[in-house]
Parts: C-alpha cells; sequence; structure tokens
C-alpha cells in the first residue's frame, strides 16, 4: 500500500508542477499580448499609426516569443518604419530582456524638404535586444543592422556593410546615452584622390542632457535647447586609410535649431589629405607648402605609439565648419525639425 501511495505521488506531482507552469506560462503570453497592444495604442494615441499581420505568441514552455509579418509604422512627424517580420523573443524567467530578430527587411522612410524624394534606409536583415522596464519603457536597446542602403533623396546612394547603435537611459529622468558605429561605408563618389571608395569606420558616442523633448518637433526642440539642453559628443571617429580623426566637445542648436559648437578635433595622417589635395589640383605648388608648413606650426603631439597627431579646435557655426584657422569649404545640411500636428499638446 505504502508503495503504492508512493508512486501515486511521484506521478502527481511532476503532473501538478507541469500543469502549474502551463497556466503560468499561459498568463505570461497574455501579458505580453497585452503589453504589446496597450504600447500600440499609446502610440497611436499620440498621432502615430500602426499596422502589422497576424501576431503569433508561442514559446512554450520556456520562452515567451512574439512573432509579426508585415509591421508598418508611422510616426506623427512622417517617417514611415515598415519591417518585413519582426520577432521578439525573452526567457521566462527574466521576461524584461528581449532578443528582437528582423528577419525579412527593414525600410525606414524619412521625409525631407517640401517637393523633394524623401530618404530611403533599408536593411536586408537586422537582429538587436531591448532592456525593458516593468512599468513601461526600456533602459536599452541595441540595434544592428546589416547590408545597409542610404538613398539621401536626390544624392547618390551609399552602402554600409553594417550598423550598430544603442540608446541608454537607466532613469527615465535622466540623460540619453546614444552609441553608433558604421563599418564598410562606400561612398558614391570619392571626393580625395588616392583614397579608397570605402570608409573603414564612423563611430560617435553621444549623450543628451536637459529634459528630453517628447517628440522631435520644432516648439518641443527649441524647448529643450532653452531649458539648457546640450549633446556631448563624447566620441566622434572617422578611420578612412591613412586618416584617423577624432573629436569631442559639447554642440548645441542655434536660433535656427541648427548644430553649433566647439570640439577638439585630433587628426593622423593630414599630411595625405594634403597630398591628395594636391594630385587633385586643388592646392598646389606654394600654397600646398604654405598648408604644410601651417599644419606643422600648430599644436602637434605624438601619441602612444608616437605618430605625430594634429590637435586642433573644431568650430561649428552658421552651417559652416572650421577646424584651427582653416575653414572648411561648403555647409552642412539644413535641419528641418517638423512642426506638431494640431493634436499635439505640449
Amino acid at each position: 500500500m505504502r508503495r503504492r501511495r508512493l508512486v501515486v505521488v511521484l506521478v502527481a506531482v511532476p503532473i501538478v508542477l507541469i500543469a502549474a507552469w502551463t497556466v503560468a506560462w499561459f498568463v505570461l503570453a497574455s501579458m505580453m499580448r497585452g503589453e504589446i497592444d496597450n504600447a500600440i495604442a499609446r502610440f497611436e494615441a499620440d498621432g502615430g499609426e500602426v499596422s502589422l499581420g497576424a501576431l503569433d505568441v508561442g514559446g512554450y514552455p520556456f520562452s515567451l516569443a512574439a512573432e509579426a509579418d508585415d509591421v508598418t509604422i508611422r510616426q506623427p512627424t512622417g517617417v514611415i518604419v515598415a519591417i518585413g517580420g519582426l520577432t521578439g523573443r525573452a526567457v521566462v524567467w527574466a521576461p524584461n530582456d528581449v532578443a528582437l530578430m528582423l528577419s525579412d527587411g527593414l525600410i525606414v522612410t524619412v521625409p525631407t524638404a517640401p517637393r523633394l524624394p524623401p530618404s530611403v534606409i533599408t536593411a536586408a536583415r537586422g537582429a538587436g535586444a531591448v532592456d525593458a522596464r516593468l512599468a513601461g519603457g526600456f533602459d536599452a536597446v541595441q540595434v544592428s543592422l546589416f547590408d545597409v542602403t542610404v538613398e539621401p533623396g536626390r544624392s547618390p546612394a551609399t552602402h554600409i556593410d553594417r550598423i550598430d547603435a544603442t540608446v541608454a537611459q537607466p532613469d527615465p529622468a535622466g540623460p540619453l546615452a546614444v552609441t553608433a558605429e558604421a563599418h564598410g561605408v562606400e561612398l558614391p563618389e570619392v571626393p580625395l584622390v588616392g583614397f579608397s571608395d570605402t570608409v573603414e569606420r564612423v563611430a560617435a558616442d553621444l549623450i543628451l542632457s536637459g529634459p528630453l523633448p517628447p517628440a522631435a518637433y520644432a516648439p518641443m526642440v527649441a524647448a529643450w535647447r532653452d531649458a539648457g539642453g546640450e549633446l556631448q559628443v563624447e566620441r566622434a571617429e572617422l578611420v578612412w586609410g591613412p586618416l584617423s580623426a577624432r573629436a569631442d566637445g559639447v554642440l548645441t542648436l542655434d536660433r535656427d535649431l541648427q548644430p553649433e559648437g566647439r570640439l577638439t578635433a585630433r587628426v593622423q595622417g593630414f599630411d595625405s589629405v594634403v597630398t591628395a589635395l594636391e594630385e587633385a589640383g586643388l592646392v598646389g605648388g606654394n600654397q600646398s607648402v604654405l598648408v604644410r608648413l601651417g599644419l606643422g606650426m600648430f599644436a602637434m603631439q605624438p601619441d602612444e605609439d608616437g605618430v605625430p597627431t594634429l590637435v586642433q579646435p573644431l568650430r561649428i557655426a552658421d552651417r559652416r565648419v572650421a577646424i584651427g584657422p582653416f575653414a572648411l569649404p561648403g555647409r552642412l545640411p539644413y535641419i528641418r525639425w517638423p512642426d506638431p500636428p494640431a493634436a499635439v499638446v505640449f
């Protein structure tokens, strides 16, 4: 009799545990679906639109996975994000750590100036992760995109092998940290003779401080600037053949909401740039000699490997860039901040 009872207990306990686990999993799956629906509702209440194919929730028994096809997100600013297939997956005991997979391409359409074609960014595939908060929002979001093509309106397209980006805000009321890095940037046109058409790496570490605006509308961005908002450039880096440049400093917005500020630039391989300008016929003769002497007279410091490094202030004002006493030709693109729709109150 005792042996029979023991057998019953040994059989019943696993059945009860499996049943309890199954109920708990379905409760969590229902909560996940509800959170997705609530997030979409909040986004649409702010003027956005979301459309998606059938939403499937699965992953039983040890994970929670939500999968949707043909996801389209329309922001009030006019930006449209279209994702062929999106999957989010988390293990049951860590539901806030969500792994993302973009399995069937990504298309981002960004409106530009009136009567001009929009800028379009496409990626063949992508992956990422979200460190979400139970109360909504996130502590950090990381995304990697592969085989990226950027078509800026009427300008030639640029291909990028890979883009890695992380946005972190551990304190909902604190600064926003952004880290981005692009590898293998193929330029449609090479501005310097003798340089490759591929930039090895472009990277930046940025911190947005001040009371962050809820959206990138012109009045909200202006209010952020007026409240002391600024962009701290911890690192802006360019590696292109023999040229290596790095800058850090602080940027703000001027009265037209265009970037302005002062940074410190550290450049290695500047002599190769002068040589390229000579070969392009942009400088020559006594002019190139003066340029080389002028650069050589300014703050030159060897790095840890003894390589000469040009250290110069980099100033941005009125959409113009100057390094030391030399003003670069041309102007930066004009940033057009959209006006808020009538329904948005701030």
